[in-house]
């Protein structure tokens, strides 16, 4: 029998706990966004010297693209055991982009999905590799998300003014519960705060 372990997040960075100790693991679509933040720089770097430090001084280029690449902001956000054993699921994100992935026990990385339109929190798989998720909107609102293990047939499974977090598969069918708390808004449409917790369960089935 394999030894067991641990996977957990702490400050934005996935960790696994075993018996030769905690090693991190780093992500390799992470590493990738903070390579090519490198290579522009880089290819863009003479508007820091001569004459183009003086377009810069001017406003012409926005104040974002003088950050070091190297503080890129990459932070995984959520980690879950996967189907296979060894394997692991997690979610991360950057100023730009969120997705899910994959990681196995031998280290290989697959990405599931990702995106620019939201962003990707809380996740479960179910025993068939039906991955349901969290996902925060920009208006401030959060639904259930499923989909499969290949990145297909997503849909949303929540929907409303809602914050709808930590989704968990319930055992024998396709059944969710999960965390809903109602979100407050003023005339205008500004959030003013949220409303009680309540624990849901859904019937994907039957909606």
């Amino acid at each position: 029998m394999p030894a067991r372990q641990l996977a957990y997040v702490s400050q934005g960075r996935l960790h696994v706990y075993g018996e030769g100790g905690t090693r991190a693991v780093e992500s390799v679509f992470g590493r990738s966004v903070r390579e090519r933040a490198i290579q522009i720089q880089q290819r863009h770097a003479w508007k820091s010297e001569g004459r183009g430090a003086q377009f810069m001084m001017r406003g012409v280029l926005w104040p974002g693209e003088m950050r070091d690449p190297a503080e890129l902001p990459i932070a995984i956000t959520s980690v879950t055991r996967g189907r296979n054993a060894g394997e692991l699921l997690y979610s991360l994100q950057t100023d730009a982009v969120s997705g899910i992935f994959a990681v196995d026990a031998d280290g290989v990385e697959q990405r599931i999905f990702h995106t620019s339109d939201f962003r990707v929190r809380h996740m479960a798989v179910s025993p068939d590799g039906t991955i349901a998720t969290s996902i925060l909107h920009k208006n401030a609102t959060a639904n259930i998300a499923v989909l499969q293990m290949e990145g297909t047939d997503f849909f949303e499974a929540s929907e409303g003014d809602s914050m709808d977090l930590a989704p968990c598969w319930v055992p024998g069918g396709r059944r969710l519960v999960f965390q809903s708390a109602g979100v407050g808004r003023d005339g205008a449409g500004r959030i003013t705060g949220y409303g009680p917790s309540a624990i849901q369960e859904l019937d994907l089935d039957s909606g």
